[in-house]
């Protein structure tokens, strides 16, 4: 019993949370993280195949829409206390939708920065 209490210890400790009892929740966040983490990936692929631009220019343009949307969370924590989560993160996915449809017309490095910059605040904007 000593070692339970200890190995529950560690684990808060680094702050994770108890994963018994929630595995339809860490299973979906587990390829939600997944999935988030290949779309960027097939996204520089996508770019450099669809269009002209380098594959150091296409990095470096995803690179810039991700910065900007950094403080995407800041702005959407008031939103949320103010219109509730649910429809917060309804507005975030309504963003990313003519971010995703962007990819379809984006050509150059400042249209992959907007375009990517839509999805980011979008997902940031769910996530938060």
């Amino acid at each position: 019993m000593g070692s339970t209490l200890e190995h529950e210890t560690i684990w808060q400790k680094f702050g994770i949370p108890r994963l018994k009892g929630n595995g339809k929740f860490v299973s979906a966040s587990l390829i939600d993280s997944l999935g988030t983490g290949l779309i960027m990936a097939f996204t520089v692929v996508y770019f450099v195949r669809t269009t002209d631009v380098s594959l150091t220019a296409v990095g470096a343009a995803m690179t810039v829409a991700r910065l900007l949307a950094l403080p995407t969370s800041m702005v959407v924590g008031p939103l949320i206390d103010r219109f509730s989560a649910r429809r917060t993160a309804a507005w975030g996915n309504l963003v990313s939708v003519p971010g995703y449809l962007g990819f379809l017309l984006a050509e150059s490095v400042w249209q992959i920065v907007v375009v990517v910059f839509l999805v980011q605040v979008g997902h940031t904007s769910y996530w938060t």
